[in-house]
């Protein structure tokens, strides 16, 4: 059996990605305890969104072995979703209408500005 330390050095990427996710776990009030909808869900892709009076988050996790595009509604009065991972990068959103375009086999956490509130 591998000691922690061991299995840590065999994946070193992915234990990176899992400390990035914890990180923002722990500064996000809404990814620890808010509200959950479902945005999207088919057999390859799920989006949803966690909600709290403070802030809108919207997770998504593509096991598509390629790129492609989803329409989301997302009803807020936000104009840009600003990617968690890679802050200072926006997506914006037409109406309710929010488009992303998640990697293959990749994931996607974006923050909605609360605006006027849930």
């Amino acid at each position: 059996m591998l000691r922690r330390r061991e299995r840590a050095d065999t994946a070193p990427e992915l234990s990176a990605f899992i400390a990035e996710l914890a990180e923002l776990r722990r500064r996000s009030t809404a990814l620890r305890g808010g509200s959950y909808r479902t945005l999207y869900l088919d057999h390859q892709i799920i989006a949803f969104e966690r909600v709290t009076y403070e802030e809108r988050i919207i997770v998504v996790v593509s096991s598509l072995g390629e790129q492609t595009t989803i329409s989301l509604i997302v009803e807020s009065h936000s104009s840009a979703a600003e990617d968690m991972f890679r802050p200072g990068t926006f997506f914006p959103v037409k109406g309710d209408v929010l488009e992303l375009s998640p990697p293959a086999y990749g994931s996607m956490v974006l923050s909605l500005d609360k605006g006027s509130g849930v």
